[in-house]
């Protein structure tokens, strides 16, 4: 009987821990794929087409993993705080690729 409630708590803890884990990685991967964005964004500002696209290609790519990884989390808050930053992340992804897309076209 004691070890079956060791073997729960021990579940628990690793359990808990690799909750932990996933939100560090999706919030590592937010911060990576936001930089992209932003670099991507100053690329466009800047008028240079080429290194803005690369930097969306990444940041999206970034948003694939976090997609990916988010999933994984067992606490409903987390996965549905991720889930908000994914959907406005999603729409800045969007304005950008509307933004390159435009300024390439003559």
């Amino acid at each position: 009987m004691a070890s079956s409630r060791i073997k729960a708590v021990g579940d628990a803890v690793v359990n808990y821990e690799m909750s932990r884990l996933y939100m560090q990685r999706v919030r590592y991967d937010f911060l990576i794929a936001d930089s992209f964005a932003t670099q991507a964004e100053a690329h466009l500002a800047a008028g240079d087409l080429d290194a803005a696209k690369i930097g969306l290609k990444r940041a999206e790519g970034g948003y694939a993993t976090i997609r990916r990884f988010y999933p994984k989390l067992e606490n409903a808050d987390q996965r549905n705080e991720i889930e908000a930053r994914l959907n406005q992340f999603r729409a800045r992804l969007d304005a950008l690729d509307r933004k390159l897309h435009s300024t390439a076209q003559p």
